[in-house]
């Protein structure tokens, strides 16, 4: 099962290895986030991952309703972010 922490290492996260899809994102935004030529993530069912420490420092960025980003509160890192139909991405 992959897993995965912030910055700080105040959140950590374990995923199912069921991604419905996998991406190498080369926008201008995921080049900044990353520093690197693209930023790579897979899409899965939000239920198939579980915050397994911290998640009283999670942070949501936009619409609790719609599209987020969930970060750590203390490094900012970026943890994952909602997709279409339904489902999260993963970095």
């Amino acid at each position: 099962m992959p897993r995965g922490r912030c910055a700080c290492n105040a959140v950590a996260f374990e995923v199912s290895d069921e991604f419905v899809v996998a991406y190498n994102c080369h926008c201008s935004n995921c080049r900044a986030a990353t520093g690197s030529a693209f930023l790579p993530w897979g899409e899965i069912e939000p239920e198939k991952l579980t915050v397994t420490k911290g998640t009283g420092t999670l942070l949501l960025v936009g619409y609790p309703d719609g599209h987020h980003a969930t970060r750590c509160e203390t490094c900012l890192s970026l943890l994952y972010w909602t997709g279409y139909e339904g489902k999260v991405r993963v970095p």
